[in-house]
């Protein structure tokens, strides 16, 4: 499997220029109007979707037939890509909050607190990473062709849920005062948040990862 993360990590370096463009707009965003929130989420999704673009280079000029041909498994390759996402979210993360923390102290802002932007962080990752779980298998079902139109697809799907289950909430009370109030509580406390955005991104990812590796071991080539 090293042959694979290795393979991928040939594929980001060889686009460098087309990640480092975005970050360094990043970068000037951030040190001419502190928009840390763009910053954040420009720079995750790009980070983000480097890994859905190997799975376009792996199929370029039918090459994942010869991937597989490899010793390599299925599996293996599934597994490759779930590992090289988490090694580029810790990156990410590493990334992020040292540059935000180094700029805060470069121009000297009182009021700059390393918790707060720390969870600031890691929740735009939850919601970039989600992404990224979501179009992982879309793009191993229907290939780079098809992902746009699934993409929507699900898009569409999700969108409709979660109104869905919003209207729901609101419109038979199903969410109790109490309830609101210990959710409230319950996320006021740093160290809860950190550890729920942890089990987010291990929760999604586990039942991505699990979607994914049934797709890869049905799908023919």
């Amino acid at each position: 499997m090293k042959g694979l993360l290795y393979k991928d990590w040939l594929l980001i370096r060889k686009m460098g220029l087309q990640f480092m463009i975005p970050v360094v707009v990043g970068i000037i965003v951030l040190y001419s109007e502190d928009d840390k929130l763009f910053f954040m989420t420009y720079t995750s999704m790009v980070g983000l979707f480097s890994i859905i673009s190997t799975i376009s280079y792996d199929e370029y000029d039918n090459g994942m037939p010869m991937l597989l041909s490899l010793p390599y498994t299925r599996q293996d390759y599934v597994r490759s890509k779930y590992l090289f996402a988490v090694i580029t979210i810790v990156t990410l993360l590493i990334f992020e909050v040292g540059l935000i923390t180094s700029m805060a102290t470069f121009k000297n802002i009182e009021e700059f607190s390393f918790t707060d932007n720390f969870l600031e962080i890691l929740s735009t990752l939850v919601v970039s990473s989600a992404m990224c779980w979501i179009l992982l298998p879309i793009y191993l079902k229907y290939g780079v062709k098809k992902a746009m139109i699934a993409m929507m697809v699900v898009g569409g799907l999700l969108f409709g849920g979660i109104m869905g289950v919003l209207y729901l909430i609101k419109e038979f009370k199903l969410i109790s005062l109490d309830q609101i109030q210990f959710l409230q509580n319950f996320l006021a406390n740093d160290w809860n948040v950190f550890f729920l955005f942890i089990l987010v991104i291990a929760g999604m990812m586990g039942i991505s990862y699990y979607i994914s590796s049934r797709i890869m071991q049905k799908r023919e080539y």
